[in-house]
């Protein structure tokens, strides 16, 4: 069984339950930080305690993967925020250069991050808004009177020095890739990979990622064995590295997925989501090449599905039901062929269409092995190319399901329906659903509650032919347990049993 260490981006379960329900999937044995060494919302981890971590366990691994983010920062929050001090990249390396890395596979991460400043409490929301527009208007092509004039009252919001301070952060994150870049092409590290989280199709980060990208070529020209990979999205860079080092390990062997997007029109070399730079048709392609994936149209071991919604995307909370819940084109009529099914939910932003998945439970020759409709595009996309490359390595239908379980208990039921039931109750109890830390322990224990009650109302009714033809069973399914690892609305942690039969 390959040995693989990692330190993730914080605490959230995207990056700590994800990779070891990927690990388990692909018969990996991860080594990880306790949680609690990790970052989290209010306060970063300790950078230099992490970097400590990789020099003492990484030679007893066969690969070791890291975030630069969580070593320099202390995780993705403080890393958005310009105040914030942080370590030197020199530091960092000084502690990883006493690993011996020809002996062991080294692969890393950094972001660039997003257009807006991190929210940890409703009261900032506005203020991330703001910050987001005035970036995409500041360096955007956009020369008309009325852009104009926008900016203008945008940067009359902030203040001059305001505005100053957030190009001197971005400047300051952005030379610490390159710096991490380079420390990473110096200690022999196999990949690094660099994440343009959470942005737009225009703005600063396009300017930043080509310049990135420059540098990687003059990396490249030194004589560097090291790769370098650049995608939109941050959450999904541990799932990726582990899926793309277990590959290598096994032999770097192409494997075969039958693909299909729908709907087919527009296309998935014209589709952009609402926040991303690239189309999802140049992601596909992205992922593919980083995962040694081939895609195929006629029937292969796995199918997977990906539905793209509509034009613009919808955000769940900021668009009507209607422009996606009641959409007949986000359901499909046939799918072609009967390998089963891994379903890529990208009809809105944060959560998946619960009628999605019970339309295709209804398909008699359907199963469903998968599905993944968390937050933006390429956070589902990555998650999910790298859970069905680790499929192909393991073939654990056991740990296959259990993923699938909380994958539905959490995108399916607890986003686009428990959510908002949570929130208005948070409201309702004058509570900052962004931050509802400082509740009382009866009030976030019906926070809990009702999570609970709206899944328990979902296996019981409507859920129940897709937990038929996902092969798991009731007993299964009234098992699953929540938590609010980071006691906000943002994100639930939904814990199934070890073994799903």
């Amino acid at each position: 069984m390959p040995r693989i260490l990692l330190v993730p981006l914080d605490s959230r379960p995207s990056n700590t339950q994800f990779a070891q329900r990927l690990a388990d999937i692909g018969g990996v044995e991860l080594v990880m930080p306790a949680r609690g060494a990790l970052g989290g919302l209010h306060s970063g981890a300790d950078g230099l305690e992490l970097a400590r971590f990789i020099a003492d366990n990484a030679t007893s691994c066969d690969a070791a993967i890291f975030s630069w983010d969580a070593l320099l920062y202390g995780g993705l929050i403080q890393s958005r925020q310009p105040e914030r001090g942080h370590h030197a990249v020199s530091a960092i390396r000084e502690i990883l250069a006493t690993v011996d890395w020809s002996r062991v596979r080294g692969y890393s991460y950094a972001t660039l991050p997003r257009l807006g400043i991190s929210v940890s409490t409703a009261e900032q929301y506005s203020t991330h808004e703001t910050v987001r527009e005035y970036f995409i208007l500041a360096e955007g092509t956009d020369s008309s009177e009325a852009a104009d004039r926008r900016l203008s009252e945008l940067l009359d919001q902030l203040g001059t020095d305001t505005a100053d301070a957030l190009l001197l952060w971005r400047r300051r994150n952005t030379a610490n890739v390159a710096e991490a870049m380079s420390a990473a092409a110096a200690l022999g590290l196999q990949h690094m990979h660099v994440a343009i989280e959470d942005n737009a199709r225009q703005g600063p980060h396009l300017r930043e990622e080509r310049e990135l990208k420059e540098h990687s070529l003059q990396l490249a020209a030194e004589g560097t064995p090291a790769s370098f990979s650049f995608f939109d999205g941050a959450d999904e860079c541990a799932c990726l590295l582990l899926a793309k080092a277990a590959s290598e390990l096994a032999g770097n062997r192409i494997s075969q997925l039958q693909l299909s997007v729908h709907p087919k029109v527009p296309g998935a070399d014209q589709y952009f989501g609402l926040y991303e730079s690239r189309s999802l048709g140049d992601g596909l392609i992205a992922l593919g090449k980083l995962l040694h994936t081939e895609y195929v149209y006629e029937d292969a071991e796995l199918h997977w599905l990906v539905i793209h919604g509509v034009q613009p995307q919808p955000d769940y909370f900021l668009t009507p039901k209607n422009k996606y819940r009641d959409n007949p084109f986000l359901l499909p009529k046939e799918i072609v062929g009967s390998a089963p099914l891994f379903i890529t939910d990208l009809a809105y932003c944060n959560g998946s269409n619960p009628l999605i998945s019970q339309h295709i439970a209804r398909m008699p020759e359907q199963w469903i092995n998968g599905l993944v409709g968390f937050n933006t595009n390429f956070n589902a996309l990555g998650v999910s190319a790298a859970t069905l490359k680790m499929m192909q390595l393991g073939q654990n239908n056991l740990a296959e399901r259990r993923f699938l379980l909380e994958r539905l208990a959490d995108d399916v039921v607890y986003q686009s329906m428990g959510r908002s039931q949570v929130i208005r109750y948070l409201m309702k109890q004058e509570l900052d659903v962004l931050n509802f830390s400082g509740a009382h322990m009866l009030q976030k224990q019906e926070c809990l509650n009702i999570a609970r009650r709206v899944w328990l109302d979902w296996i019981e009714g409507p859920g129940i032919p897709v937990l038929e033809r996902s092969r798991i069973s009731n007993r299964a399914a009234h098992a699953v347990q929540f938590s609010f690892p980071w006691e906000r609305t943002f994100e639930i942690e939904a814990m199934a049993p070890e073994v799903v039969t």
